[in-house]
C-alpha cells in the first residue's frame, strides 16, 4: 500500500502539474518555472534528511525516561514529528493550488 501511494504521489505533479505550467505561463517564462520545479525536486530529499535528523533528536513519547540520552543504544527518535511537520507545510501549497485557473 505504501508503494502504491508513492507511485501516486511521485507521478502527480509530473503528469498533470507539468502541462498545467505549459497551458498557463507564456512562453518566455517556462524555463523559469520548469527550473524551479527541478530545484525543488533536488531540496526536498536534503530538507527531509534535515527534518528527520532533528526529529530524531526527541525520544518518541516527546519526554524521555531519566536517565536517557540520544546517544543511548536504546534511544527511540520521534521519527513520526516529520510527518505531521511537512504535512502541515503542505496544506498551503495544496490550497494555492487549488484555485488556479481551469485554463
Amino acid at each position: 500500500m505504501g508503494l502504491i501511494g508513492l507511485g501516486i504521489g511521485r507521478t502527480m505533479p509530473w503528469s498533470l502539474g507539468i502541462p498545467m505550467i505549459d497551458d498557463n505561463v507564456s512562453n518566455k517564462n517556462l524555463p523559469a518555472f520548469f527550473a524551479g520545479i527541478n530545484f525543488v525536486r533536488i531540496l526536498g530529499p536534503v530538507c527531509g534528511f534535515l527534518i528527520g535528523s532533528f526529529c530524531s533528536s526527541f525520544y518518541y513519547t516527546l519526554k524521555a525516561p531519566p536517565g536517557l540520552t540520544a546517544k543511548d543504544p536504546t534511544w527511540i527518535g520521534a521519527w513520526w514529528m516529520g510527518y505531521l511537520f511537512i504535512g502541515l507545510i503542505l496544506i498551503v501549497p495544496s490550497i494555492t493550488l487549488y484555485f488556479f485557473p481551469t485554463r
